[in-house]
């Protein structure tokens, strides 16, 4: 009803928003609640969780159809700081699309996966090309022998738990090169299942190894960082 007579005392409510308290029913959204006695996945979920996704749809993240991840596959590699690297490691490769891109760049490359289907799929793509090879390992309590100058870790971290993420920091911290570039690229929206997001993957990697960002781009989406590691001296 208006409060008074006077103008800008009018009735806020007008008749078509009142009819809909007048109906006999109310509608409401209801979403289920998640099953707090159930752990969050960790690496020990992985081979199983993401073999069923990969053999669900050859692509299942359309790499190769949807403009949003080949515009992050080229943002990804725009950012690298350098032209070249001797030898490479991608953590997490799914099908391969990113590692050949890296490929370009890196005089030899190695490229893991947890899921043995991706790891097919990939060394498919990859047939043929020198320097490339694809493995299967679940990180971080399996590791790659050797040290690399550069190490990408792209939408994988919030697949591992908090525990699992600093292990893998301290792995790559133990096996990059002086001076050697770790890039991070992650999804900034929660992971149904998973114990972490993209952002705070990246705050933590920030936090265990107290390296210097030298790069930084992040969109409403996604968040792109390059972090450099320690010279000899700073190791020193």
């Amino acid at each position: 009803q208006p409060l008074s007579p006077l103008p800008g005392d009018e009735a806020l409510l007008g008749g078509d928003f009142l009819e809909h308290f007048s109906r006999g029913y109310e509608v409401f959204a209801w979403t289920p609640a998640q099953d707090a006695s159930r752990r969050p996945y960790s690496s020990h979920d992985a081979e199983a969780v993401f073999d069923g996704v990969h053999n669900g749809a050859p692509d299942p993240w359309n790499y190769a159809g949807s403009w949003y991840e080949r515009r992050k596959r080229a943002l990804t590699l725009a950012v690298l700081p350098a032209e070249s690297y001797a030898h490479g490691l991608e953590v997490g490769c799914s099908i391969g699309m990113l590692t050949e891109g890296l490929a370009d760049h890196c005089g030899s490359l190695l490229a893991v996966d947890a899921s043995g289907v991706a790891v097919r799929r990939a060394r498919q793509l990859l047939a043929g090309r020198p320097g490339v090879r694809v493995e299967q390992m679940v990180l971080p309590a399996s590791w790659p022998e050797g040290s690399f100058d550069l190490v990408v870790v792209s939408e994988v971290g919030y697949y591992l738990s908090r525990e699992e993420l600093g292990q893998l920091w301290d792995r790559i911290e133990a096996s990059v090169d002086p001076g050697g570039t770790l890039l991070l690229c992650h999804w900034r929206h929660p992971i149904a299942g998973w114990e972490l997001d993209g952002d705070t993957v990246h705050a933590l990697a920030r936090q265990r190894l107290g390296w210097r960002t030298t790069g930084l781009y992040q969109e409403r989406d996604f968040v792109l960082e390059v972090l450099a590691g320690p010279d000899r001296g700073d190791r020193a």
